[in-house]
């Protein structure tokens, strides 16, 4: 065998050797699972269970129940939210969200001077929700399609729940529309179960 044949074999080696390498690491990436994307905002509501299936979250109108649902909004934002429960009720994440009386109040104001469609705001103790207000803001929902408002409103919900922005496509990604997503992505599924 001659020196330049031998050369060329041990190239062909550390290469074999390198490919190996990143394939093994590459295996190594996905059989660890995938990371972690979604945020928590530091506090759930108590009561609650731990783990498994479900935490029930009463969401009140305006702070008041309504047995006929939110007529007491306008109808596009009271459907926003209806489809937004129903979105987050339809996924596999663990809570339940019904319209009773309760510390997580909905609303739909109309502010002209703010850059905001959504916003929710709480206060918390011992990393507990002691209440949270979510607002949709007509002055854009008005002029937004029916998925775009459930994609603002079932947003706004995720925060009252707990979790927070994050910057890939998934319903917690803070602008509209969102990358078109309107219903809770695995991601926001995930970081609701880390909680509850």
């Amino acid at each position: 065998m001659s020196f330049l044949h031998r050369k060329t074999l041990r190239k062909r080696t550390r290469i074999g050797q390198m490919v190996l390498i990143g394939l093994v690491a590459l295996t190594a990436t996905f059989l660890a699972g995938p990371a972690n994307a979604y945020n928590l905002e530091g506090a759930k509501w108590a009561g609650t269970p731990n783990s498994g299936c479900c935490a029930t979250i009463h969401a009140s109108p305006n702070g008041a129940a309504d047995s006929s649902g939110l007529n007491i909004m306008s109808s596009f934002d009271a459907q926003g939210f209806r489809d937004a429960l129903a979105a987050w009720n339809g996924s596999p994440a663990n809570v339940l969200l019904d319209f009773h009386s309760g510390a997580l109040t909905l609303y739909d104001p109309t502010v002209s001077n703010v850059s905001w469609d959504g916003y929710t705001t709480w206060s918390t103790s011992s990393g507990h929700f002691n209440n949270a207000q979510v607002k949709l803001n007509t002055y854009y929902t008005r002029n937004y399609s029916a998925a775009w408002i459930q994609g603002v409103a079932a947003h706004e919900l995720g925060h009252a729940m707990g979790i927070g922005h994050v910057s890939s496509c998934a319903l917690m990604y803070p602008n509209t529309p969102r990358c078109g997503i309107n219903t809770p992505t695995s991601d926001d599924v995930n970081g609701i179960n880390a909680l509850y």
